[in-house]
């Protein structure tokens, strides 16, 4: 799979922007973390400990830039964590999301 062909299907079938696709490393946590069908106050206390190192790590390799704001990381995270997603549909987001990891140099 070539990269634009990865990032137009996470755009397109999951109504992605530009800038969550940054988010991606952190969908097979999500994955894991809906795997009993529910999310436990202990696995969100990590999962916004690994998407606050992770927003860190994006802003220190821009150099000082802010690649995706707070806010709309948040607002991305929310829609996983607060909603029971459709597993199939977010096995699909996380297998993409392999997939375009895979593809970067």
């Amino acid at each position: 799979m070539l990269w634009n062909d990865a990032l137009e299907a996470l755009v397109g079938e999951f109504g992605l922007t530009l800038e969550t696709v940054y988010l991606l490393p952190l969908m097979p946590l999500v994955e894991v973390m809906w795997a009993d069908g529910v999310t436990q106050p202990a696995e969100i206390s990590i999962f916004y400990g690994c998407l606050t190192r992770h927003l860190a790590d994006l802003y220190n390799q821009a150099d000082g830039e802010e690649v995706i704001s707070i806010a709309e990381a948040e607002r991305f995270a929310g829609d996983l964590l607060n909603t029971g997603p459709d597993p199939e549909k977010l096995h699909r987001l996380s297998e993409l999301s392999v997939q375009l990891l895979n593809l970067i140099p």
